[in-house]
């Protein structure tokens, strides 16, 4: 049997540890994500050469909290939604929502976590043009010189 390896993505990202959780800048469509730090053990864990099972267990050999493949397949639809693996992830989840789990166990540090915002592109940013360009120049009371 061929079983699922994931590999996480390593192209076109900015990768930062902060505080226990993995903060990933996404060059290729200016998304921010924030993995707390079971995701991150998860996420750190996919290089294509372990599959889900063996992922779990290496994440729950260095976690004190519990990690099943529930919990990295959960993980793992996360980052694909994300963009965050070269491999797609195509099994469908069976079982509680994360929510559900929540309520259920009690234990929200061990739900793999990530949160993506878009980020607006720099040129954005810019403030419009002034001075000799003819553009008229305002202070917080109206325009200048008028």
């Amino acid at each position: 049997m061929n079983e699922f390896k994931p590999s996480r993505r390593q192209a076109n990202l900015r990768i930062e540890e902060f505080q226990g959780e993995l903060l990933v800048y996404d060059l290729r469509n200016h998304r921010a994500h924030s993995l707390n730090g079971i995701a991150a053990s998860i996420w750190n864990t996919c290089d294509g050469t372990a599959s889900v099972q063996e992922i779990a267990a290496r994440v729950a050999s260095t976690s004190e909290w519990p990690v099943d493949e529930a919990v990295v397949w959960q993980a793992l639809a996360d980052f694909d939604k994300a963009s965050l693996l070269d491999t797609p992830v195509e099994r469908k989840l069976d079982g509680p929502s994360r929510r559900q789990a929540l309520t259920q166990l009690g234990w929200a540090a061990a739900i793999p976590i990530v949160l993506s915002i878009a980020m607006p592109n720099p040129a954005y940013a810019q403030t419009g043009p002034t001075g000799a360009t003819g553009a008229q120049e305002f202070s917080a009371f109206g325009p200048i010189g008028a």
